[in-house]
């Protein structure tokens, strides 16, 4: 089970993964790097997938600095 939840790092929001509840070593990102993660969707679907990427260099256009969180169904996948 994942269990996503928001954190603050020197004043700046961040989300924080973990895999259960009590899971000892969070997985935690702030916007940038969330927006650098969005862009490589199918290269990180191919890793999980298969454990193998294709190496990529993506031209994709930063997230706008603000708007509507994205939803999960929103994301391809």
């Amino acid at each position: 089970m994942a269990v996503v939840e928001e954190s603050e790092f020197k004043g700046n929001k961040m989300i924080s993964l973990k895999t259960g509840p009590d899971s000892e070593y969070p997985f935690g990102f702030g916007r940038k790097k969330a927006e650098l993660i969005m862009q490589c969707i199918p290269q990180i679907k191919e890793f999980a997938e298969t454990g193998n990427i294709t190496p990529t260099v993506t031209s994709a256009a930063p997230l706008p600095a603000s708007g509507p969180p994205v939803k999960a169904d929103d994301i391809p996948f």
